[in-house]
């Protein structure tokens, strides 16, 4: 199949998604219909030659940020032409949206009626559920993709009209063959020996954070209150792609303030192969974010063994049970209490079972398989 996935080129999930299919075996390329600045960076997942990256100019801008804003496709009219054009030259099989919303609504003002979309976790968290753009584009697509039977769920359970068009598939690239392959790789030793970090370290790793002002700066409160009163507790902070310069800056500033530098080691971005080193050196791993699903993040620690320190929403609890610390709010002390426990709790937590969880319900193989069905189906209808 010749397939075209709207998404992000630069980091996020769509890259892995690229990886995916690519796997497959199939001809696939990335169109990002929200590019209006350049980037420097591009994540090692997508090759180059696989990106498309659209021509506009400063009408197109406007005329995005007022369908931002009002949410009328008619706003489109200088956008959609350009579109067509990378949709007749690639002539594509399939139209994936990845990531729904604003996105797929671009997308599928073309015509182009080959379409699944595909729903991240944020997009169907409070009001964002009664968007008018998220049902346009479930209505608009042959088939919705979510990753998780809790996301179908809440989906089903605002609109049961959609019951049969969601339905669940792998979205990542998790088998265990693949992961066990990276884990046998390394010598965790090694690694925290050459990241600078002794044997007696807990090291806390957090590629999450970062991406916003005020979430970073309670969290980096809590994590220097920490590192105050236990020398041995070290934090990896990554920005990574989806994270602000911003919230890099204050973080460094205030560490460096404190005097705790020692404790505190900042990354940009890493490629796929220094993330999974990060992870692999690291004890713990945090994910703070308000609304969220099971992110590849999380997946890797419950695969690697590491302790998990969680935003308390149900389908963390769920699954994991007490296998993994939760914080109970957003603020400084609910955070750092929670960090503090992760180390003094550890012989508390069955980090096997969490593996075992993750091979249970999240090895991607047969979704794999299934992912591929549910295209070719889709391409089959529509000929």
């Amino acid at each position: 199949m010749r397939i075209l996935i709207n998404g992000v080129y630069r980091g996020g999930n769509c890259p892995v998604f690229y990886q995916q299919v690519k796997a497959l075996g199939h001809e696939v390329k990335v169109v990002d219909v929200t590019y209006f600045k350049q980037y420097s960076d591009f994540s090692d997942l997508i090759n180059k030659d696989d990106i498309i990256l659209p021509r506009y100019n400063i009408i197109d801008y406007l005329c995005f940020k007022f369908f931002q804003r009002f949410k009328y496709k008619c706003l489109l009219f200088t956008i959609t032409p350009k579109l067509k054009k990378i949709i007749t030259s690639f002539n594509p099989d399939i139209i994936v949206n990845h990531k729904t919303s604003l996105r797929a609504n671009m997308m599928n003002n073309t015509g182009f009626r080959r379409v699944v979309n595909f729903v991240y976790g944020s997009e169907i968290k409070g009001q964002n559920l009664n968007s008018k753009l998220l049902v346009e584009a479930i209505e608009y697509a042959e088939k919705t993709i979510t990753t998780t039977p809790a996301a179908r769920e809440t989906i089903v359970a605002k609109y049961p009209h959609f019951k049969k068009d969601v339905e669940v598939r792998a979205a990542n690239f998790n088998t265990t063959s693949n992961l066990k392959v990276v884990e046998d790789a390394y010598n965790k030793s090694k690694l925290r020996e050459s990241m600078g970090f002794v044997a007696t370290d807990f090291v806390i790793f957090d590629n999450r954070t970062l991406r916003d002002e005020k979430l970073s700066k309670e969290v980096v409160s809590a994590m220097i209150e920490v590192a105050r009163k236990e020398n041995h507790i070290k934090f990896i902070l990554m920005k990574g792609f989806s994270g602000k310069a911003e919230c890099v800056a204050d973080a460094k500033q205030r560490v460096s303030e404190a005097k705790l530098e020692e404790h505190f080691m900042f990354i940009d971005v890493a490629n796929q192969q220094e993330y999974y080193q990060l992870i692999l050196a690291s004890d713990a791993v945090t994910s703070f974010l308000p609304f969220d699903q099971f992110g590849e993040v999380i997946l890797h620690a419950m695969f690697f063994k590491k302790y998990l320190i969680l935003t308390r929403l149900d389908q963390y609890y769920k699954a994991l049970k007490n296998n993994a610390v939760y914080v109970e709010g957003f603020d400084v002390k609910s955070i750092e209490t929670a960090l503090l426990k992760s180390h003094a709790q550890q012989q508390e937590i069955d980090l096997e079972a969490n593996k075992q969880y993750f091979i249970k319900e999240f090895d991607t193989q047969k979704g794999l398989d299934l992912l591929e069905q549910t295209l070719e189906e889709v391409v089959n209808k529509g000929l």
